[in-house]
Formats: structure tokens, sequence, C-alpha cells
């Protein structure tokens, strides 16, 4: 199947998935997270994948989610649908979690946000030391108070 911001590749009954937004820094926009849950769908009907391995493409993992926007990249009102742009990093993140197969995580580079909440969602996770210290540090509660002045609500675990 093609896709706009992914790109996939079946080797030795493993399927690699590519976030494909360099220019963004593979930051998530909605059109990425419908690819990934068709992907995630495709994933768990397909015998012929063993496991899952997702990396980004460039010099980072995934940025957290697209804000081209700018302040307006999560206001629902006025839009046709209100419930179109809601949490799709949660919904994303939900998905994964129920996943029949192993996601495996290839951080390339920086991951922020729902870059690391995707990782985070399997069940047993197992994360290198070095990325535990980033995430504690992203978590602590001078960082969410940044993220309310700034108008944003905090990823999943910020106080």
């Amino acid at each position: 199947m093609a896709y706009e911001t992914l790109r996939t590749e079946l080797e030795d009954r493993i399927m690699t998935v590519t976030l494909s937004r360099p220019d963004r820094l593979n930051a998530l926009s909605p059109g990425m997270v419908r690819e990934l849950l068709e992907v995630i769908d495709e994933v768990d009907r397909n015998d012929e994948v063993r496991a899952v391995i997702v990396t980004g493409d460039g010099r980072a993992f995934c940025a957290g989610a697209d804000l081209g926007g700018g302040g307006g990249s999560f206001d629902r009102r006025g839009r046709s649908d209100p419930q179109a742009h809601r949490d799709e990093g949660g919904i994303l993140t939900l998905r994964l979690f129920d996943s029949v197969k192993p996601w495996i995580a290839a951080f390339n580079g920086p991951a922020v946000g729902v870059g690391v909440t995707m990782r985070i969602a399997r069940h047993k996770a197992r994360l290198n030391p070095e990325l535990l210290l980033t995430i504690f540090i992203s978590f602590t509660p001078s960082l969410a108070r940044e993220d309310r002045k700034r108008g944003c609500r905090p990823s999943p675990g910020r106080t």
C-alpha cells in the first residue's frame, strides 16, 4: 500500500515503518495518524508480519504533534466536525497498545511528546536508560507549567 507520510518495507517477516516527513522532523499530522492506524490494522491482519520496527526519516524520530498551524493547531472551534482532530496521539497510542504484533521503536534522533508516548504505549515496554532520563526530564512540573503558559495541553504523564 502506498502512503504519503510513511514508507513501509517487509523483509524476512519484519515490517519496517519509516515516518517520512523529514522537513517537519516527522511531526505527527492528522494524515500521518490515519496512515499509521491503517498500517497497524494491516500488520495485525497479515500473518507474514512477525514484528514491526518503526523509525524516522532524517535527523529525528518524531517531533511530536505538528504545530505548523500555529496557535490554531488544536483549535476545534469553527470546524465542521469538532471531533475530527481530537486527541489523535492518544488514539494512536491506544491502538498501538492493542496491536497483536510487537512494535520496536528505533529512535534515530529526538522524540518529543507523542513521539515518546507511542513507544511507551506497549505492554512491557523496555527503554534505554538514556531515554528514561530524557523522559524524566520532559515530565518535570516546570516544563508542564511552560506548556500551560503557551496554551498547550501537557503530554500524558506530565503534571
